[in-house]
């Protein structure tokens, strides 16, 4: 099901990216949507590919990018159209939030520990030529599957993410 009354949130959110824009143009920065879980009806505003056609559409602005949300991604489109958000989103990518989950619930799981088709992200991530920090947006996977907060644990995971990336763009 649709969000009721769609059209009222992109009024009310074009109400405030007018004033939210004025701030990023004089601060130098961009403000990224990050697109979000489906919600109980399925229809949450930014669940969708198309929500982010229609903000690129309607407030196209240099300073107004995109956050792609891998665990999100999955959960709302499913492994069939998880990378949809990341096609609709490409050409206004801003960040990435890398985070894997099983696709029924956003468990946060470190990548590679899910069900997130990752070559896809970092195939795209290459082509669009994004050259700012991807935020892995987890604790490391440690062994016991319980998330360790140590040093050797978080060089780990960026050690497995790597691995990750090197088998995308080989």
């Amino acid at each position: 099901a649709e969000v009721d009354g769609i059209d009222m949130f992109f009024v009310q959110l074009g109400k405030s990216l007018d004033t939210m824009l004025l701030s990023a143009v004089a601060n130098g920065v961009t403000i990224a949507l990050d697109n979000m879980l489906p919600g109980d009806a399925g229809g949450r505003l930014a669940s969708r590919p198309e929500h982010f056609e229609r903000f690129a559409r309607e407030f196209g602005d240099p300073r107004l990018g995109f956050c792609l949300d891998t665990g999100h991604a999955l959960m709302a489109g499913g492994p069939e159209r998880a990378h949809d958000f990341l096609d609709v989103m490409a050409p206004h990518m801003a960040a990435f939030h890398l985070a894997d989950n099983a696709g029924d619930r956003d468990s946060h799981l470190a990548p590679g520990h899910g069900s997130v088709d990752w070559g896809p992200v970092f195939r795209k991530g290459a082509q669009i030529e994004h050259s700012h920090t991807m935020c892995i947006e987890t604790p490391p996977f440690a062994p016991g599957n319980h998330p360790s907060y140590s040093l050797d644990a978080w060089k780990q995971m960026i050690l497995d993410t790597e691995a990750l990336v090197d088998a995308a763009l080989s």
